[in-house]
């Protein structure tokens, strides 16, 4: 009998959950999860609904193994609901071939309340045709797109949260608009041969680094300049095999110094219009290429003609976080001709970057219309979607695009005298183990 009781008491200790009682992963205490097996927390994730596994992640300290379990999970439901999807779109397009010239029925919304009402909402995202420039007779009117109702509260949100939703909207390991596609497509004009070096000055969680090694098994050096996402990224990055893993530095763009002549290429994306002292900044980067290296970013732009007081520009400069210092394109093409920079192409993205952002949301939205989920989690896509839908207001006044800038370092310079024992700068407060420019 005693020994009865004894099993008992044991089993009653084991770190596990029950289909009834969800929420005890969240209860538990630090030590028991941590002494869990990842077969028992991974079977104990799987009977958990995705938020509920992504409100875990975000409020408990897991480990290197029980993160990779989580978001797998994350991962493979977003993938089945995509494919669902897709095979859904098929079977519509094939039923509307088949009804083509009868008159329409009205389908009814599915979904939960809260999902429903997000749908409609965001449905304003495909509405339209983004236009490059109102004409004088439109410049009064309101842009199409509405104001959703949680403007500028991007901030609320968890980084952790917005890397989750971010990759499941763009892509894994991806938190700007395009995934690997896009990443892919910018890189295109680069030499991405071994022996290359190549500086990614946007690798937010490692995306571009994943597909170009995928591709070319280049690796780049790796630097962020938010510094809760340099974080996550090295956490990610101690979780993958020793020889994909790449130290990520964060940085200070006013405080950079990279050194004399180190990388063939530099890239970056959407960063650039937060960037005070540009001449400097771009001074530093051509100074730490070879002869001939090139520079490719994306930014958004102001129009010439923009106006800043519009409602839209108003309520974009609100979603971001200031201070924003944003730059017309003639004002961009006098920068690079000013730091001695050749200018190779300014691309005008803005269609296609806006539609991406459309497809993905759209698609994002209706991947998941059917969960349910806790108010917390509404709050947060909420306020992530609507730091997205102002950016897109904004294109769609015409104020705002997005351009894709391709310039080159016309000659070398003499480089300014360093230090003695100084030849190799990094940024501040990193050890010379982590130095950029050891990237091969």
């Amino acid at each position: 009998m005693a020994a009865k009781k004894a099993s008992k008491k044991k089993t009653s200790k084991k770190a596990s959950v029950g289909e009834d009682d969800s929420n005890k992963l969240l209860k538990m205490s630090k030590q028991a999860l941590e002494r869990m097996s990842d077969s028992r927390f991974k079977k104990d994730l799987e009977i958990l609904t995705v938020p509920e596994v992504q409100r875990l992640m975000q409020l408990r300290s897991l480990t290197p193994g029980q993160l990779h379990i989580a978001k797998g999970i994350v991962i493979k439901d977003t993938n089945r609901r995509n494919a669902e999807l897709d095979a859904k779109e098929a079977e519509e397009a094939a039923k509307e071939k088949s009804t083509k010239g009868k008159s329409p029925r009205k389908s009814k919304k599915k979904g939960p309340p809260f999902w429903r009402g997000f749908t409609d909402w965001f449905s304003s995202f495909n509405s339209g045709t983004l236009v490059k420039r109102r004409t004088p007779g439109d410049l009064g009117k309101k842009p199409g797109i509405r104001r959703g109702p949680n403007l500028g509260l991007r901030g609320r949100v968890p980084v952790e949260f917005q890397v989750s939703i971010c990759e499941q909207v763009f892509g894994e390991g991806y938190i700007l608009p395009g995934g690997a596609a896009r990443a892919k497509s910018l890189s295109k004009p680069l030499l991405l041969t071994e022996g290359i070096k190549g500086l990614d000055l946007t690798a937010g969680v490692g995306g571009l680094q994943q597909a170009l090694h995928d591709k070319s098994g280049l690796f780049l050096s790796l630097m962020e300049p938010k510094a809760e996402v340099v974080t996550i990224a090295k956490r990610r990055m101690a979780e993958r095999p020793e020889p994909e893993r790449r130290d990520i530095l964060g940085y200070d763009p006013a405080m950079l110094n990279l050194g004399n002549q180190k990388y063939d290429w530099m890239i970056a994306r959407e960063m650039m219009f937060t960037v005070a002292d540009k001449p400097g900044f771009i001074n530093k980067l051509q100074m730490s290429m070879f002869s001939g290296g090139q520079f490719i970013f994306t930014d958004l732009v102001l129009d010439d003609d923009a106006n800043l007081d519009s409602e839209a520009m108003a309520q974009w400069r609100e979603s971001e976080k200031p201070p924003l210092h944003c730059l017309t394109e003639s004002q961009y093409r006098a920068l690079l001709e000013e730091v001695d920079m050749e200018v190779l192409d300014f691309e005008d993205d803005t269609e296609e970057y806006a539609a991406t952002i459309r497809h993905a949301w759209a698609k994002y939205v209706e991947t998941i219309h059917s969960q349910a989920v806790d108010d917390a989690f509404q709050q947060h896509v909420l306020h992530e979607a609507e730091y997205w839908h102002s950016r897109l207001r904004a294109f769609e006044s015409g104020d705002l695009k997005l351009l894709r800038i391709r310039a080159t370092r016309k000659s070398l310079r003499e480089p300014e005298p360093e230090a003695e024992g100084d030849s190799d700068q990094i940024p501040s407060g990193r050890t010379q183990a982590g130095q950029i420019n050891k990237a091969d």
